[in-house]
């Protein structure tokens, strides 16, 4: 259905707070997790926090992932972004003109990548869309003809 199972970390720890192999046993129990259910191994990863590290790429690119969403809040352009660095905007709250403004910066060369956390998230409200909020969305992405991917698919792009 088009639907993307990424890789988050086993306990949402942030990279760079953990070793390389602290960070390859935490992406092996969500692939194993995977397997177990018949879910493919992820080839995308959300980094925890937004936090990055120089290690953290190595064993991405070690373990075969494709592609890695951080924040930034700006467009991704494939052109000159790190595909294991993706800048993504993160839609939170019931803002609904905020929403809009962030994806109308889709341009024919910048795609934009959003972070949609929880509708609601209970247990990080910092974070939580409002679910009418997320219904608007997606009747504007749908009503104004946006294309709409999984990360995994951005792979044409890059």
């Amino acid at each position: 259905m088009g639907f993307e199972i990424g890789n988050h970390t086993l306990n949402h720890k942030h990279v760079n707070r953990m070793t390389p192999d602290e960070f390859r046993d935490e992406l092996a129990a969500i692939e194993q997790k995977c397997a177990e259910n018949g879910i493919d191994k992820p080839v995308s990863f959300a980094y925890p926090g937004y936090d990055t590290s120089a290690a953290a790429l190595t064993v991405l690119r070690e373990r075969g992932y494709k592609f890695a969403r951080a924040g930034l809040d700006r467009p991704y352009d494939p052109k000159t972004d790190s595909p294991l660095l993706i800048p993504s905007f993160t839609i939170k709250g019931s803002d609904e003109a905020a929403a809009i403004a962030m994806v109308a910066q889709a341009r024919a060369e910048r795609i934009v990548v959003l972070t949609l956390h929880g509708i609601p998230d209970y247990a990080h409200d910092w974070v939580s869309i409002d679910p009418t909020l997320f219904e608007h969305l997606l009747e504007y992405l749908k009503r104004e003809e946006y294309n709409v991917l999984a990360v995994r698919d951005l792979a044409r792009y890059v």
